[in-house]
């Protein structure tokens, strides 16, 4: 069983509360699934974009995954 625990996502920078992730996780869920589907279905930039803005998981302004 997990322990709760924090940290702050690799990629968006949020501050992430989780209650059964593994300790060592370094992305919120939405960017574990956006760097998922990159890397499966090839999404193009704008693509990411778009599912970001839809997610509430935007990048933080000059920064890219």
């Amino acid at each position: 069983m997990h322990r709760p625990h924090e940290f702050v996502c690799a990629d968006c920078k949020s501050n992430v509360f989780s209650y059964g992730g593994p300790d060592t996780q370094t992305r919120c869920a939405n960017c574990e699934v956006i760097a998922e589907m990159r890397e499966e279905r090839g999404l193009t930039p704008q693509e990411e974009a778009e599912l970001r803005v839809l997610l509430g998981c935007e990048l933080p302004k000059g920064e890219e995954a």
